[in-house]
């Protein structure tokens, strides 16, 4: 405030010595004592608005003192007066060669209002447009007399409301319409995005500077003014207390987003300045920068080879090298340089945009006006010479933007008929500081590499451009990273480095010291102290970019072929069914457990021994669908394999239309030839076979369905299935639904190229993998148990297909149990999900049932009248009453989703007890 020329502000009370408020109903009055003019003077400002629905709270002659008082202090003021006209006229505000006009008018309370004899205050309703034209088109044309800049300020709306109603707008574009230069508007208490209505602002709400009841978030708001009017507005964050304003710090960013998105919604560009301001230009940028002028020749650095388009022939192409790289938000500027062959006849269009070179989340780059035309007109129609033509494409909101290059198209219409188009043959580097990026382009060492021997020293700085602060002896090399979790774990082989950085400096330090004879080293972005003076310290900027491209550094010397797996169900056994297959005859590297999130891939990337014949990774769906797109972009998968799409994680994703969507982006970054091995059965098949066939990928199917590939018509261990016309039989020891898995995996070796009969050879001896159906024997109190252990996952199909096995199972005569848990993450619709479940449950016909959770109650209540049911509202109770509900020789299937928690009766069930 104190760097501006002007300082203005909505006075919302009255200055008065009068201490008894009009009796208005339902009103809250407020009002400042005289001598807290201070304020506003030690504050410096010029100009008050006093048409409010406040400003009258303690009576009309109380609003007549208070002028004594600002005229005194000389502080200007708009908006109240002895009557109507005075009350209506503006106020002029000199500044240096710029004359300000300020307009100030209520909507909210009519029993203010001046009269043609009466004080009070500048009021008009909102919703009568004719008065408003007929008050404000002749006040606002005399105005435009007096002053350079003319400016209403209304005071408008509903208190909090969040965006400006259909009826504010209206009068807001009726205002500009009429000769105003800006609108600022107030009342709200909370501020409101920026309108750019023909290069003039509308600031619809400009929310609290200071009040004295609660804690918001507010703004103060710059404006650029000269001679043409409002240049540029820029907003500041503010943080508004009780009785103080401080400029915001911490929650700054955050308020600098919500007023951008506010801003969009109104389809203003917005510019981000250093400390959380935002800036809005009221100049229409591309209308700023765009021209056709002509010039004597092509610079150097613009010449391209001549691509003809009708009539027109491009000579030129440029984009200025601080465009070429971008490091922050800003436009990015296109020159383009352009003969006419003959005169035009026709409509020609030019449009260019910048689209990011894969799917991620970032919008294109586009023109400000959605088309440029590049028409007949006077000033282009010579022959022989040589016309510029700019541009400035603008950029996506601040977080939109991520780093993923982009390419710049330009493409030409005749007469809205598509005619041809021309590619940037560079692509614009996205280098946002604060964005996440990763170096994919490594040092021709990584490609040598001893067998047995995944990374030297030499190449890990190579890879991370980190440093050895302490330097491994000669020879050293490693064969595995560690963050000590348990399914991590599971790969280490040594010698192992570890990845201390990620956590803060202590715990790195009591991870190292307390695992130091597990270690060869470790990968740190801050100094630890205390380790053994010889102990190996690489120092990197940050030690999650590190192992970032430490995997895909793996992933680009690797020969061997990529397996990438997802789907709602089944990812993580048939990742276990290939590596059980294809290891037996290859060195194979698989993911461990369920490390299938984004920063996890690289990980098992990392450990991918060059001569390896097969990476097998499991993906889940977060990280097909991150802010720079699907993490298969970076490891290119040979094979995709889609297990299956179901109701699992429902209740974030919407639909199983939208689940089916993001996990198609398995197929993203792959080669044209690459194989897709999709579930034929599994719904929304059509989307992922589309955008296969979009990528000239290979498709293979399996399933029940005619069309398939490999086709089960019956699913049954030791049935039969087919393949291109021959006849297999297929033996695995799984529950029925993961003979899908089994399928699959027939498919991917006949991708790869690995005999199917030495795949179903391998598959006879597969276990299952636990907690997906893996069998477990235990006596408990003389009572010998087999427990078919599905605790980790379920979806309502699984849930479906484990009850079905469970019936095929028939050791003895009554003895089938099963336990169900809640599953999960079903959204609004999961009620109808476990209520689906009860018709499996009665066709299964277990000897008895044990439900729990409170979504189990629904399907008990379905079957309780028909079969020997259980419903237990707690795991608790289930923990303390199970053991009650088993006999001697008893099968039981234990099924739920993880988080319910049915892995705690596992464990009880599965260990014996002492037979006396």
């Amino acid at each position: 405030m104190a760097s501006a020329d002007v300082r203005l502000v909505d006075l919302e009370c009255v200055l008065t010595a009068k201490d008894e408020p009009e009796q208005i109903e339902n009103h809250i009055n407020f009002r400042a004592n005289p001598d807290q003019i201070n304020i506003l003077k030690q504050a410096g400002v010029n100009i008050v608005l006093t048409a409010n629905d406040h400003s009258g709270d303690y009576g009309k002659e109380a609003l007549l003192e208070q002028q004594k008082y600002l005229d005194a202090a000389e502080i200007l003021y708009a908006g109240s007066g002895k009557n109507f006209d005075e009350a209506f006229a503006p106020v002029y505000k000199k500044v240096g060669d710029i004359t300000l006009a300020i307009f100030s008018v209520d909507t909210k309370m009519p029993a203010f209002a001046a009269t043609l004899n009466s004080p009070g205050t500048a009021y008009l309703p909102a919703n009568n447009l004719e008065l408003w034209k007929e008050t404000f088109s002749g006040r606002i044309q005399d105005a435009q007399k007096k002053a350079d800049v003319v400016i209403v300020a209304p005071h408008w709306g509903e208190n909090f409301a969040r965006k400006p109603s259909k009826e504010i707008k209206t009068l807001a574009h009726l205002l500009i319409d009429l000769g105003a230069d800006a609108v600022l508007g107030c009342n709200s208490h909370l501020v409101h995005g920026v309108e750019n209505y023909k290069n003039r602002p509308i600031i619809y709400d400009a929310g609290d500077l200071l009040f004295d009841s609660g804690r918001r978030n507010g703004g103060c708001f710059h404006l650029d003014i000269s001679t043409r009017g409002v240049e540029k507005v820029k907003f500041i964050p503010l943080v508004v207390r009780n009785g103080q304003t401080l400029r915001a710090r911490d929650s700054a960013p955050a308020i600098r987003e919500n007023f951008i998105a506010a801003c969009n919604e109104f389809d203003t560009f917005t510019t981000d300045l250093e400390n959380n301001i935002v800036e809005i230009s009221l100049a229409s940028p591309t209308e700023s920068i765009e021209s056709e002028y002509f010039v004597a020749k092509v610079p150097d650095e613009a010449i391209i080879k001549p691509q003809r388009f009708g009539a027109l022939k491009l000579i030129g192409f440029y984009i200025p090298p601080d465009c070429q790289t971008m490091t922050r938000r800003k436009f990015l500027a296109v020159e383009t340089y352009w003969t006419i062959q003959e005169l035009l006849d026709k409509n020609y269009n030019l449009s260019i945009i910048a689209t990011p070179v894969r799917e991620c989340k970032m919008h294109p780059w586009k023109q400000n006006k959605e088309q440029n035309f590049l028409a007949a007109s006077k000033s282009f129609d010579q022959t022989g010479i040589i016309y510029c033509k700019k541009f400035l494409l603008v950029p996506p909101t601040t977080n939109n933007i991520v780093n993923v290059d982009l390419q710049v198209e330009l493409q030409i219409t005749i007469d809205e008929k598509p005619v041809g188009k021309f590619n940037f043959p560079d692509l614009i580097k996205m280098r946002f500081p604060d964005r996440t990026y990763f170096n994919t382009d490594f040092d021709e060492i990584i490609y040598h590499s001893e067998p047995g021997k995944c990374w030297t020293a030499e190449q890990l700085v190579k890879v991370t451009g980190g440093e050895w602060i302490v330097p491994p002896p000669e020879g050293w090399y490693v064969n595995s990273f560690s963050e000590f979790t348990k399914s991590i774990n599971a790969l280490m082989p040594r010698p192992t480095l570890l990845m201390a950085a990620v956590v803060g400096s202590q715990d790195s330090h009591k991870k190292i010291l307390g695992n130091i004879n597990r270690l060869d080293g470790a990968i740190i972005s801050h100094n630890v102290e205390g380790l053994p003076p010889s102990f190996p310290l690489l120092k990197v900027e940050n030690s999650g970019r590190a192992m970032y491209e430490i995997g895909f550094a793996a992933r680009k010397r690797f020969k061997g072929k990529t397996i990438a797996v997802t789907g709602s169900a089944g990812k993580t056994t048939t990742c276990n069914m290939l590596r059980h297959t294809l290891g037996k005859d290859h060195e194979v590297t698989a993911t461990p457990g369920t490390v299938n999130a984004y920063i996890g891939i690289p990980w098992v990337f990392s450990h991918v021994k060059p001569n390896d014949a097969y990476a097998i990774v499991e993906i889940s769906e977060v990280s097909l669908n991150g802010l720079n797109g699907s993490i298969t972009y970076e490891i290119t998968p040979d094979v995709a394999v889609v297990t299956s799409i179901a109701p699992a994680h429902i209740g974030k994703m919407g639909s199983l239309e939208e689940i089916a969507q993001r996990k198609s982006n398995i197929l993203c970054g792959m080669m044209a030839g690459s194989y897709a091995v999709l579930n034929r059965d599994m719904p929304h098949y059509e989307i992922f076979a589309a955008k296969a066939k979009s990528l000239k990928l290979n498709i293979l199917t399996f399933g029940t369905h005619p069309d398939s590939f490999v086709r089960m018509p019956v699913f049954k261990d030791g049935g039969n299935f087919s393949v291109m016309g021959k006849t297999y039989k297929l033996s695995c020891p799984v529950p029925v639904d993961q003979l899908y898995d089994a399928l699959a995996v027939i498919a991917v070796s006949v991708a790869v190229g690995f005999s199917i009969e030495k795949a179903l050879e391998y598959l006879q001896t597969f276990s299952p993998v636990a907690g997906r159906g893996n069998i477990l024997k235990s006596t408990r109190n003389k009572k010998s148990l087999t427990i078919i252990n599905s605790s980790y996952n379920a979806n309502p199909f699984s849930m479906k297909n484990a009850l079905e096995h469970l019936k095929a199972v028939e050791p003895n005569q009554k003895s089938r149990v099963a336990i169900l848990g809640d599953i999960a993450e079903l959204g609004e619709n999961s009620a109808e999900y476990h209520k689906g479940l009860a018709e499996a449950m009665l066709d299964a016909a277990p000897d008895r049932l044990l439900l729990c959770g409170g979504m189990m109650h629904y399907p008990y209540e379905l079957v309780k009248d028909k079969l020997n049911c259980t419903w237990f509202e707690t795991l608790d109770k289930l923990l303390a009453g199970v053991e009650t509900h088993l006999q001697d020789g008893d099968t039981i299937l234990i099924k739920s989703s993880h988080a319910t928690g049915l892995s705690k009766v596992v464990a009880l069930l599965s260990k014996d007890t002492p037979s006396n």
